[in-house]
């Protein structure tokens, strides 16, 4: 788990999981809970903390980072502009609850 702060005010947070996958046959780190506050969005904060996450997947072995975006929205924006993050997939939800 990784956060952001802003004199001591948590402004964003991220979860890096790194486990091995079958399809890679390899390590392989994925972004859960991507998440920095309407109010700190623009400020760095974000990249800060998909910098770290991909600073943890490297000193864990891992071969790739893999980062989750909705569609349509800044993330995937910031994502599509940044060098080295390419699209390979796209998720599909359906959702269970009776």
């Amino acid at each position: 788990m990784i956060g952001a702060y802003l004199d001591d005010i948590l402004v964003g947070f991220c979860h890096v999981l790194v486990s091995l996958n079958p399809h890679y046959s390899a390590l392989l780190a994925v972004t859960e809970s991507l998440f920095v506050a309407a109010a700190h969005r623009g400020t760095g904060a974000g990249l800060a903390l998909l910098r770290e996450a991909e600073a943890i997947a490297r000193h864990r072995g891992a071969v790739g980072l893999l980062v989750s975006a909705p569609t349509g929205g800044s993330l995937a924006a910031v994502l599509e502009r940044s060098k080295g993050f390419r699209e390979t997939n796209r998720a599909f939800l359906k959702e269970l609850r009776p």
